[in-house]
């Protein structure tokens, strides 16, 4: 996966939850009960390809939780924190002069809760949200309808995504990933790869 003249990146897309974002999602499975897991993930898949609204996903939650929505809503505060070292690297790739995007599994008006509309567009060349295309990671899809957006190839774009199957799916799609562990080690990949 090497930067270079015959293949360079001119964009990096960050996933939100995980990446930019701590997520709630496998807390939630950790107190759900067992029997009921398959339900969360399928109210989950629901809203990230726009099927369900918000509400209707955090109805779901709630009842399948076994917990009252406003314990609930404290959860999803407590779990939703801002990863600022991975802000800064988008930031940083941005002073390096490539378009950075966000791509994120999320129901619709997820992520402007997260980022105002100015924030958005400060930190963004382009922003995908499943639930507002009616596309998910990990198909390609929508790693291709991403590069329309920043109109780019595939393959002048680097991905990072904590998900392995949504590493799987940019690399399907023509993208290059890199497996977000941590802003540290993201970083390190980001400098080996010439771009930061």
């Amino acid at each position: 996966m090497e930067n270079s003249k015959t293949n360079p990146i001119r964009a990096v897309v960050f996933d939100c939850f995980g990446v930019l974002y701590g997520g709630s999602l496998e807390y939630l499975y950790s107190i759900t009960e067992p029997s009921h897991h398959r339900a969360l993930r399928d109210i989950s898949h629901a809203a990230d390809a726009g099927f369900i609204s918000r509400a209707e996903f955090f109805t779901g939650v709630s009842e399948l939780c076994g917990i009252e929505q406003a314990q609930l809503d404290t959860i999803v505060a407590a779990r939703h924190v801002r990863i600022e070292a991975s802000i800064s690297l988008v930031k940083e790739v941005q002073l390096k002069g490539l378009k950075t995007g966000l791509l994120s599994n999320a129901g619709v008006g997820a992520i402007d809760q997260l980022f105002s509309p100015i924030e958005q567009q400060e930190l963004f060349t382009a922003v995908c949200v499943s639930g507002e295309v009616g596309m998910v990671k990990p198909y390609p899809e929508i790693f291709s309808y991403m590069a329309k957006r920043l109109q780019l190839q595939p393959y002048e774009i680097l991905m990072i995504d904590d998900m392995l199957h949504n590493v799987a799916g940019a690399q399907d799609a023509g993208m290059q990933a890199i497996h977000f562990t941590g802003a540290s080690d993201c970083r390190r990949e980001l400098q080996r790869l010439a771009i930061l």
